[in-house]
């Protein structure tokens, strides 16, 4: 190291005045923020990432598997669906990787579910300092990438994260299967799997092929992911990485 460079202090340093708080008070935001990383470097088709410090272990193995890969031979899809504000651009909507949601006649949402952020950064719309992560409306439809299963009967794993607010039911579509996640109203974020056999994904470029349709009340949600399951796909993944 150069003798006139400052040393560089330790992690346990981060929200202290050591850094002049650069990154926050507290370490609280931290997960979430690593979080967000972590997804938003796979959303940018990113193929390698240095990960020193891990602070989820569990979205390590996660991660690993989806770095480079293509929409032919990814094991799964899924939205993230958040709102920031940038300064000049205005609003940032959803992470998307080749699960596309987008609002259009009776599927309007609004964004729901604010986190604030723990520093006011220069990129941020002044005083809008948080984060949206989820969405709510009526009726919410996402749009599977054409290139993904082609349109062909695929055995897949739909996991739906969902804020529980509200009493009632909400049905989700695809094709002609449907599934339902019931509302407590307890408030929690919680996450519901659904198994589909043979699930076609038929709709042409943004139209819906998965919909999630509030019958007494409108669904909040936050994360939708589709996973490819069984024998067939795991061929297909081997086949097209050896091409």
């Amino acid at each position: 190291m150069h003798r006139d460079w400052p040393s560089i202090p330790t992690s346990a340093s981060w929200a202290t005045a050591a850094r002049g708080f650069r990154f926050g008070h507290s370490t609280d935001s931290f997960a979430y923020r690593y979080f967000c990383s972590n997804l938003r470097l796979l959303q940018m088709r990113c193929s390698y990432v240095h990960n020193k410090d891990t602070l989820i272990p569990e979205l390590l193995p996660f991660v690993a598997l989806e770095l480079g890969r293509t929409v032919e031979n990814t094991p799964d899809i899924w939205c993230f669906m958040r709102e920031s504000y940038l300064r000049k651009d205005g609003p940032a909507k959803n992470w998307e990787r080749w699960l596309y949601q987008r609002d259009s006649d009776g599927f309007e949402t609004e964004p729901a579910v604010q986190i604030k952020q723990p520093i006011k950064m220069w990129m941020v719309e002044k005083d809008r300092y948080y984060d949206y992560i989820a969405r709510s409306g009526k009726r919410i439809g996402l749009a599977v990438d054409d290139r993904w299963c082609g349109g062909k009967p695929t055995d897949v794993a739909i996991k739906v994260t969902y804020f529980d607010i509200g009493k009632g039911r909400v049905q989700m579509h695809v094709g002609r299967q449907r599934r339902v996640i019931k509302l407590t109203g307890s408030g929690k974020l919680k996450t519901a799997t659904f198994l589909l056999k043979n699930a076609v994904f038929s709709a042409k470029g943004m139209e819906h092929d998965v919909v999630f349709q509030g019958l007494e009340t409108d669904p909040v949600i936050s994360f939708v992911r589709i996973i490819r399951v069984g024998a067939a796909s795991q061929k297909r993944a081997v086949t097209t990485l050896g091409k």
